[in-house]
């Protein structure tokens, strides 16, 4: 995909002149990700990658950065930062925020193997264990994942379409998520918030670095763990979900039991946890809502099945089945 803002020689070449980074040779978009402009700079020093954020505050972006920070002092594999000569971690360029990373070199798999994705889940553990309880200066600044903003953005979004099927979605959304049991005692921190393909890389089979913090938020740790991979049945998607009856099961426990083993391994959830995961899952589905708002009728959309499913089945039913 090409870069949304395009980037030349003339704008990067008094950029480089304030890092210790050597002088421009060339650079090219990169194709992976949809969102920011992703260049990768060639350098008489190497190889960088230059972002350049299109929808997000300086202020979000230094969130962003000292996450990043922390994790690298930590030995995270994720690409670290480069700083200006006077200190600076982010620019402006345009009216938009830019920060300089490493490049890492690795390839972005669409279907990772067995292997591959228990690799995946023991580096989110990894990432919880560093940032639990962590939070970075602005964080007010993210979309931190919480019942409180989900209805400020629904709120929004509703806005936004102004129409009635808008609202009635809107009516549903609260009253729904007014549901949610996520007592403050749960364990918080950073999460990354977004596992595409393109948000991977792997080397010679291993994995090599998590990129992208651009969803990253503060809230309920778990909500990683049910957002690495879809929880609910292959066969019951976006489009086909109304073929499906409202009594079929189409929540695949087997998978969230062996990622479950999987995470549990690296850092242990504790029985509070395992309570609630019934509403983090709610909670991803909520903020499934969010990025789709304009998508279906109020009366019976993809989302507002997946929560009729897990109502329907209540917390203690999605307790005995995923833990007896």
């Amino acid at each position: 995909m090409m870069p949304k803002t395009p980037i030349t020689k003339t704008e990067l070449v008094p950029i480089l002149a304030q890092y210790e980074l050597g002088t421009y040779l060339n650079h090219e978009p990169l194709t992976a990700g949809s969102v920011e402009t992703n260049i990768h700079l060639l350098t008489t020093s190497g190889d960088y990658v230059f972002r350049l954020y299109e929808n997000r505050s300086y202020e979000a972006v230094l969130f962003e950065c000292a996450l990043i920070e922390h994790l690298t002092q930590h030995d995270y594999p994720c690409p670290r930062l480069y700083h200006s000569r006077s200190g600076d971690i982010a620019g402006i360029l345009g009216g938009k925020p830019y920060v300089l990373f490493e490049f890492i070199e690795g390839e972005h798999l669409q279907q990772p193997s067995q292997d591959q994705q228990r690799q995946l889940v023991e580096n989110i553990a990894r990432l919880h264990l560093l940032t639990e309880g962590f939070s970075p200066p602005h964080m007010e600044k993210r979309w931190n994942y919480n019942p409180e903003v989900l209805i400020r953005l629904a709120e929004q979004e509703t806005r936004k379409i102004r129409s009635a099927n808008a609202l009635r979605k809107l009516d549903w959304y609260k009253s729904e998520i007014a549901k949610l049991d996520l007592p403050q005692d749960l364990p918080r921190g950073i999460v990354h918030g977004d596992f595409h393909f393109s948000n991977i890389l792997f080397q010679a089979g291993q994995f090599k670095a998590l990129i992208d913090f651009d969803d990253a938020n503060y809230t309920v740790l778990l909500f990683d763990l049910i957002s690495v991979k879809e929880p609910f049945k292959a066969a019951f998607n976006h489009a086909s979900w109304s073929t499906f009856s409202m009594e079929a099961d189409v929540f695949d426990f087997s998978e969230l039991r062996r990622i479950l083993a999987i995470y549990t391994r690296v850092r242990p959830i504790n029985e509070h946890e395992k309570q609630h995961l019934f509403d983090v899952c709610k909670l991803m589905v909520f903020t499934d809502c969010i990025w789709f708002y304009a998508r279906g009728d109020a009366e019976d959309f993809f989302e507002r099945r997946k929560i009729y499913y897990l109502n329907q089945l209540g917390r203690e039913g999605f307790y005995q089945q995923l833990f007896s």
